[in-house]
């Protein structure tokens, strides 16, 4: 991609032929604040970010949000922020101080819904059968989080 012409706009012409056919389209990102991910935000009509409350993470927000403003500002002032969402959450003090920040910082765009630190994601990823099957309580979680983003979506 490095080489190609309006290279930040890869995915968008790819999407642009198939987008029709489904309701919904998830582009799921690594962690970088590269090529791939403004490429996946020039596409994208809308933004959902999860956020392991942990410091690191934190930081990483700050510097996703200024790109998010950035990619709105210039190149897609269609992307909207769906919310931030909380993932990896526990009882430690780390990981409250991380909600609050959130919570203070953040107010109108954090989710309800948190997704709390269980071994059953990875059981889930090993066994390649989805958490809802597994009939475990973080499958649960994800069901209610994918109807509060449809509530957002409708609401946007």
């Amino acid at each position: 991609m490095l080489n190609a012409l309006s290279r930040e706009t890869i995915l968008k012409r790819i999407l642009a032929n198939i987008s029709e056919d489904y309701d919904y389209i998830l582009i799921d990102c690594l962690p970088s604040l590269g090529l791939l991910l403004i490429n996946a935000l020039t596409a994208a009509q809308q933004m959902l970010i999860p956020v392991q409350t942990q410091k690191f993470a934190l930081d990483g927000l700050t510097a996703l949000m200024q790109l998010y403003g950035q990619i709105q500002a210039t190149i897609n002032p269609n992307l909207k922020l769906l919310g931030i969402l909380p993932t990896m959450t526990d009882c430690t003090t780390v990981s409250r101080n991380a909600l609050e920040h959130l919570q203070k910082n953040y107010t109108e765009r954090i989710m309800r819904t948190n997704i709390h630190k269980s071994v059953e994601a990875a059981k889930s990823s090993e066994s390649g059968k989805a958490l809802c099957q597994r009939r475990h309580r973080l499958g649960d979680v994800y069901m209610t989080l994918t109807q509060e983003v449809m509530r957002y979506d409708n609401s946007l």
